[in-house]
């Protein structure tokens, strides 16, 4: 009887060090999935800036064009008066 003692010492704590190292293992996993999302959100952020700012530029342009007809048309409409 006292042997069944320290074998089942012997195979829960082996068994607990098992579970141990998987929930590690898996803990790792995740940290490293953690910092390729927030890479890629990083990425994400810079393409919209990227986009944003294009955005503004050609819209900046459309109105500068906008401007330039109006400012024709006003002299074609002076000079046909």
């Amino acid at each position: 009887m006292e042997m069944i003692g320290p074998e089942i010492n012997i195979i829960m704590g082996t068994v607990f060090s098992v579970l141990l190292s998987i929930i590690a293992y898996f803990l790792k996993q995740l940290h490293t999935d953690f910092k390729k999302v927030a890479c890629e959100l990083q990425n994400v952020q810079n393409t919209v800036i990227v986009n944003k700012t294009q955005i503004d530029g050609v819209q900046e342009l459309l109105h500068q064009k906008i401007d330039f007809i109006e400012r024709r048309l006003s002299i074609f409409e002076d000079s046909k008066r």
